[in-house]
């Protein structure tokens, strides 16, 4: 018998990081709520957007999960709401 027990991974595949920050910005545009890339950067550093940092030729630049992206906008959007209500 074996203690070795199957496991969830603990990040997602590289795969899944596809988006650049402009490519994430255009889908806040898109969700009409607009964000500048250094606000995009800025989520990144702080993990609300699941991103990874990686090294070019031309300096660093971050590949984000469509998903956080989509997870972050709802976040707003709830937050957004509550607000309002709160202030009728």
């Amino acid at each position: 018998m074996t203690d070795d027990q199957s496991r969830h991974a603990a990040t997602s595949p590289d795969s899944e990081y596809t988006l650049t920050i402009e490519d994430a910005a255009l889908l806040y545009e898109r969700a009409g709520l607009p964000r500048t890339p250094r606000s995009i950067q800025r989520y990144c550093v702080k993990e609300h957007l699941d991103a990874r940092r990686i090294e070019t030729p031309y300096g660093e630049k971050y590949l984000i999960t469509p998903a956080s992206v989509m997870k972050h906008i709802a976040y707003i959007e709830e937050v957004r709401q509550v607000a309002t209500t709160r202030n009728r």
